[in-house]
């Protein structure tokens, strides 16, 4: 009697930490694909800002 109770306490507290784990886990990979969203924006932007200034020193030599 007392083993069953020990193995049923130890099956939740498994099933607990894999829930736990997958929520974890979709967290980071939720904060991965903003984090890699923001990079794309900022290379976007880094990107535009050169070619301006790039449009803007043809301008000046013409």
């Amino acid at each position: 009697m007392m083993l069953e109770v020990k193995l049923r306490k130890a099956e939740t507290a498994i099933t607990d930490q894999g829930m736990i784990a997958a929520a974890k886990s979709q967290h980071y990979e939720y904060k991965f694909k903003a984090m890699t969203q923001e990079a794309k924006a900022a290379i976007n932007k880094a990107n535009e800002d050169a070619k301006a200034k790039l449009d803007a020193a043809h301008l000046q030599f013409e």
